[in-house]
């Protein structure tokens, strides 16, 4: 603590808190920052400290990382082998992994085998081909017509001065999405829809966020549907008034 040759101690610090208040003495110190030191000639014992901002420059040039060591485990600890796990998220306190986990591969693809290379890490190879026209289910590995599923009996159920509200049916689970267009007028434009895989279609046009259809208007309607892999179908286009 500061005193001066009268012993004037709380003079003293009631100027240097003054002078804090109106140039924060944190200024001057410059911001503080994370990096993890990593001492020369013995990397392994690496640890996190807190530095000036402005030092930075110095410290990454002799090999200091920024960011804390924790945040860092996956270039610390990295084995050269991608088919591993090296980042544990802890290594600062607990160390790199002495036995390294394998690195999961799975893709989730019935469709595909799943392998690990050192170099090039997962690998996911196609071992279902099918027929031209088909394309593989992705849960099942079943070949399946690549032209989406079938939509039969499109229909309006009901029809209201807001709102309608459409069926249809497909020969297999498959999405819901509703398009429509005033008729005649403009691009069709996705209305309404239903990431449910569904054999039966319900679906209300608009949905019950989205603002209601004018009343006593003509609409031009048709659905889509989606299967599992992706391929998807349209019905007929049908045309509907709604109420006055």
């Amino acid at each position: 603590m500061l005193t001066n040759p009268l012993g004037e101690t709380r003079t003293l610090l009631l100027a240097v808190l003054s002078i804090c208040i109106f140039l924060p003495c944190a200024v001057a110190a410059g911001t503080k920052i994370d990096v993890c030191h990593v001492p020369p000639g013995n990397p392994d014992n690496y640890h996190t400290i807190s530095i000036n901002d402005n030092a930075l420059s110095a410290h990454v040039a002799h090999g200091d990382l920024l960011d804390s060591c924790n945040a860092l485990c996956a270039n610390l600890c990295d084995d050269g082998d991608a088919c591993t796990i090296d980042d544990t998220g802890d290594c600062e306190i607990a160390g790199c992994p002495v036995e390294r986990l394998p690195v999961d591969c799975d893709d989730s693809n019935a469709c595909t085998s799943d392998s690990c290379d050192s170099l090039d890490g997962c690998i996911n190879t196609e071992v279902v081909v099918c027929q031209s026209g088909e394309i593989c289910n992705p849960e099942t590995a079943i070949c399946e017509p690549d032209g989406g599923p079938v939509i039969t009996e499109f229909s309006v159920v009901t029809v209201g001065r807001s709102s309608i509200t459409l069926r249809w049916m497909t020969d297999i689970p498959a999405t819901s999405q509703l398009f429509f267009r005033l008729e005649g007028v403009g691009s069709f434009e996705l209305g309404a829809d239903d990431p449910d895989l569904e054999t039966e279609h319900f679906i209300v046009l608009p949905t019950p966020f989205d603002g209601g259809l004018d009343a006593n208007t003509d609409y031009e309607l048709f659905a889509r549907s989606a299967s599992t892999t992706g391929a998807s179908s349209d019905s007929n286009v049908i045309m509907v008034r709604t109420r006055r």
